[in-house]
């Protein structure tokens, strides 16, 4: 699968999209899937238990997932429709880095990383 590559600030080549060296599945963001929605995550770090804050109410066909490092999905939950801000629980994951994908028909409209201590 190719990519497409940027220059970074330390003038080191990012294959953005490439999957190649992956050694599980991994959700990708391709460039024709612009991510719109801006969302807050908080408290971060926490201890599984937040509130995320998607600054326009939630739509029906909205999920929730996260995902570790790797981009493997831990967890998937419902979001309560027309709630701007909801709860999401992440208590049965271990400490570590991970993503909150926010999913709308089956697209990610947004991203944000946080850490469970």
């Amino acid at each position: 699968m190719g990519g497409q590559t940027i220059t970074d600030s330390a003038e080191q080549e990012v294959n953005l999209f490439a999957s190649e060296n992956r050694e599980s599945p991994a959700v990708e963001l391709t460039p024709s899937l612009a991510i719109p929605w801006s969302v807050s995550l908080f408290p971060n770090p926490n201890a599984g238990n937040f509130k995320v804050d998607l600054r326009q109410p939630a739509t029906a066909k909205m999920t929730f997932g996260i995902t570790d490092q790797s981009g493997r999905l831990l967890l998937e939950n419902q979001v309560e429709p027309g709630s701007q801000i909801q709860m999401v629980n992440a208590e049965s994951s271990p400490a570590g880095l991970y993503y909150l994908q926010v999913v709308s028909y089956g697209k990610v409209v947004a991203l944000e990383k946080f850490v469970k201590q």
